[in-house]
């Protein structure tokens, strides 16, 4: 159970990143925009771009039975949606 669990909620962590990643990248080579303010997103999506460590950490046979990387990565992906919902609805 804590095996499928961590697989899952790792996979949701890394396709996410497949939208925060490029725009992080977008806002470094832009500058943060006209007037700089993107910049003041790069600490939120950097927290959500490291989270892809830990989430690759949970394929490993040592920690897919992990409770411990399950709730880090849970508390992570509720992060990661909230930010997503947020960047999707403004």
């Amino acid at each position: 159970m804590t095996k499928n669990a961590n697989r899952i909620v790792s996979s949701i962590l890394i396709l996410a990143n497949f939208y925060f990643v490029p725009l992080s990248i977008r806002i470094m080579k832009n500058g943060g925009g006209p007037m700089g303010y993107g910049l003041l997103l790069l600490p939120i999506l950097f927290t959500i771009n490291f989270l892809i460590i830990s989430a690759c950490r949970a394929y490993y046979p040592k920690y897919q039975t992990s409770i411990e990387l399950l709730v880090f990565n849970s508390i992570g992906l509720i992060w990661t949606l909230f930010w997503f919902f947020f960047f999707a609805t403004a």
